[in-house]
């Protein structure tokens, strides 16, 4: 054991290591005194600031320039940091870097410096991007309000709509389309003089377009198997009114609708519907008109086809300087019809058989629900009469086991005499208990007119649940004509008709 390299080494780590951790650590690296220190470094990096300025200086003191120079080579080729001198504190002579530490501040100048720097530079990048932003609104602005002026022109021009509010791009949301066609048919009847003011003898006769969507426009044609014609219009189009007055307002076209029954639709490409409608037909020109009918398309599977509305004629704005030949457009219109018409006629007789298979099968099917319920109900009355008679007959077999005995005649006062005549003449005579109800006078006429075996009074049976009995007789007092009630908390005693006697005839219901 080599016992100044132990003291060299307790000396710089300030004896933080006892004797026997020290020699350890040397002997893991064969007494080197640099690797030893480092490996003591790495396994506490807090051993720097535990060492105190004393001790360093001592350590200094004691230790030549060779060795301190030694183990600030073998700390800088640990830290990799072989090619630069490693910086110590002045006030901690001999010490390791901790890796801990913050490494040393700049200078005063460089810090005054540095911020002088960063100021100038942002000032710079405000003075360079501030007149750009400018600029470039200023640039958007210019841009619309040129796009604004020089727009309408070329509408005119082109037949195209750029750029204006008004035109088919923009779209105003409605909560209802129903509305929409609505004010686009005041609107249409206000443009060609239809007023509520005029007369209907002078009113302009024109398309009776639909009050409702297009959704329900079209829902309408294919469940009725009918044709339908839509219109779309565009502000933006000066060339509407003469579409509106030449083809729209003529003679032949309303001849044509009403002679084949056609359904009519017209809206604004403003509305967002009628704008949707626009896109779907890839409509490019305005005012438009087409013709919608019924068509069979094959699906593909077992060679089954399915009917759809489907744009058969069509015609899109008015050429310039052209007036429009509305003899050509009908003629166009009825061949197209005549061509179309035997599918909607077979689809529409196809639908109708469909209709009243549908409706014949419904008869039927309510029919058989009819006669079910029928049958269901006899079923439950037949139960329920059966129940009644099987709690009927428990209550008379009950009633009759607990019916009062007759009282002993040596019972005088006890008892009341009563005398019942029946419908066939029969005179009965029987004394009933004072003490017993007005209804065991009834119960004792049941049973004369219904008796009961006394094979069936030896089985002992209780009062049914949920039953009341009701007599199908009543029995009256002749002079003066009174009934007897049939109460069950009334004594006899306590009635006159029957005490102390009583003369009754009974009378079936």
């Amino acid at each position: 054991m080599d016992s100044d390299t132990l003291n060299q080494f307790q000396s710089i780590t300030n004896q933080v290591f006892s004797t026997d951790q020290a020699q350890q650590i040397l002997q893991s690296h064969d007494w080197d005194l640099e690797a030893s220190l480092i490996a003591a470094f790495d396994q506490n990096p807090q051993l720097p600031r535990a060492l105190s300025t004393q001790s360093r200086n001592t350590v200094l003191n004691s230790n030549n320039s060779n060795m301190e120079d030694s183990i600030r080579n073998a700390y800088n080729q640990a830290f990799g940091n072989s090619n630069q001198a490693t910086p110590v504190n002045t006030e901690l002579p001999g010490a390791f870097p901790s890796p801990y530490e913050q490494p040393a501040p700049f200078s005063d100048s460089f810090s005054k410096l540095h911020k002088i720097a960063k100021t100038l530079l942002k000032g710079l990048i405000t003075i360079v991007i501030i007149p750009l932003w400018v600029l470039y609104q200023l640039f958007c602005y210019l841009s619309i309000f040129t796009v604004e002026k020089i727009a309408p022109a070329l509408n005119k021009i082109t037949g195209l709509n750029l750029g204006s509010g008004r035109s088919i791009y923009s779209i105003r949301r409605s909560l209802d389309p129903s509305d929409n066609a609505r004010r686009f048919i005041v609107a249409f009847d206000e443009e060609i003089g239809n007023t509520p003011a005029n007369e209907p003898s002078c009113a302009v006769d024109r398309p009776p377009f639909l009050e409702c969507s297009y959704t329900q426009a079209l829902y309408a044609a294919k469940r009725d198997c009918k044709w339908l014609l839509i219109y779309l219009q565009s502000d933006e189009h000066e060339d509407r009114a003469q579409f509106t007055k030449e083809l729209l307002l003529s003679k032949q076209l309303l001849r044509f609708i009403n002679q084949y029954d056609i359904m009519v639709w017209g809206g604004n490409v403003k509305e967002s519907e009628s704008f949707q409608v626009a896109n779907m037909f890839k409509v490019m020109n305005f005012p438009f008109l087409g013709l919608l009918s019924l068509t069979l398309n094959n699906t593909g599977n077992n060679n089954t086809s399915s009917s759809t509305l489907s744009l058969v004629a069509k015609v899109a704005g008015i050429s310039h300087n052209r007036p429009l030949q509305i003899k050509k457009i009908i003629k166009r219109f009825t061949k197209v019809y005549e061509r179309y018409n035997p599918t909607v006629e077979a689809i529409r007789a196809q639908r109708n058989s469909r209709n009243d298979e549908q409706f014949l099968r419904m008869q039927q099917e309510e029919a058989y629900q009819r006669s079910l319920a029928r049958d269901r109900a006899r079923d439950e009355e037949r139960n329920a009469a059966r129940i009644r008679q099987e709690k009927e007959r428990q209550w008379l077999l009950w009633r009759r086991q607990t019916l009062s005995p007759e009282p002993s005649t040596e019972l005088k006062g006890q008892y009341a005499r009563i005398a019942i005549r029946t419908p066939d003449g029969t005179k009965i005579t029987r004394r009933f208990d004072k003490d017993c109800s007005l209804e065991e006078i009834y119960a004792f006429a049941e049973f004369y007119l219904r008796p009961i075996s006394e094979e069936d009074l030896s089985i002992p049976v209780s009062k049914p649940e949920n039953y009341n009995h009701s007599y199908s007789f009543r029995l009256i007092q002749i002079m003066p004509r009174e009934q007897l009630p049939v109460d069950e908390s009334t004594r006899i005693q306590e009635c006159e008709i029957v005490w102390p006697t009583g003369n009754l005839i009974l009378e079936n219901e």
